[in-house]
């Protein structure tokens, strides 16, 4: 089994403080108890390099805000390397070459190549 780096379990607990609605000064409102995502992440517990996830809201509505952790903790085995920038994403098919940034880059740049391919060929057809 793979382990948990401690800069993965800082950008967890930093994405629950920050994001989760349920996360209150520590407490998990929906448990009236303390939060055990962020028990499970701290250093030294051994629990989570097994299974990372102790609250099934946090795996669902607040680790998908951040696709690179997603990735990380969810599927590693299943991480594919972007062709443009070399970051580390996991692909939504299998013919996916891009993380989302530079598919987003990659598309206009076809579209602005095909735009000036068209207008390089209506101007010999009109003249």
């Amino acid at each position: 089994m793979r382990k948990v780096s401690p800069e993965t379990r800082r950008k967890v607990i930093a994405l629950i403080q920050a994001q989760c609605c349920n996360h209150m000064t520590g407490d998990c409102v929906a448990c009236d108890t303390k939060c055990a995502q962020i028990a499970r992440m701290r250093p030294g517990n051994e629990r989570a390099d097994k299974e990372p996830f102790a609250c099934p809201w946090f795996r669902d509505a607040v680790l998908p805000l951040d696709k690179n952790l997603e990735a990380t903790l969810i599927a590693p085995h299943e991480m594919w390397k972007c062709e443009m920038c070399g970051v580390m994403f996991a692909p939504g098919s299998n013919r996916s070459k891009y993380c989302e940034p530079c598919t987003v880059k990659e598309r206009q740049k076809r579209q602005r190549e095909y735009a000036q391919r068209k207008r390089g060929i209506l101007s010999t057809v009109r003249t």
